[in-house]
């Protein structure tokens, strides 16, 4: 379910400008520059009042994910492989995944290791999140 630290901070790079970012998560968290860091600074229920008073949520199908969802919070999911959008996926969010042969693997980092070295991760690509919120005219430039 992990989605690239590269990525992540070339996400940021394209957003930081637009957005004030917020970082929730564990203290095991990647660190990263540019954002608003509450990893494991927070409970569930103190990141929840906070995540309600944003906008949008871009995250992995997650806990975040649910929270955002019963809070009416635009959300960008990256799926990757190990679960079904179908299944998991809000139809209100914009659920964006890579679906390889060997999905749904139902795998997690820490738990079991992928023999495909999460390729359905790393084919996702920042762009299919920044070409979505260029369409909806948030004035995001790429850094690329």
């Amino acid at each position: 379910k992990n989605w690239p630290i590269s990525n992540w901070v070339e996400l940021i790079k394209n957003l930081k400008n637009n957005f004030s970012i917020i970082q929730f998560g564990d203290k095991n968290e990647p660190k990263f520059s540019d954002v608003t860091r509450y990893a494991g600074r927070l409970t569930m229920r103190e990141s929840a009042a906070i995540l309600s008073q944003t906008d949008r949520f871009i995250g992995p199908d997650s806990l975040l994910m649910h929270i955002a969802n019963g809070l009416n919070i635009q959300s960008t999911i990256i799926f990757g492989g190990s679960r079904p959008i179908k299944c998991f996926g809000y139809h209100q969010n914009i659920n964006i995944g890579n679906v390889p042969q060997c999905s749904p693997c139902w795998i997690h980092d820490g738990y079991e290791q992928c023999i495909h070295k999460i390729k359905c991760m790393k084919n996702i690509e920042v762009k299919d999140i920044t070409g979505i919120y260029k369409k909806l005219d948030l004035n995001i430039k790429s850094e690329r």
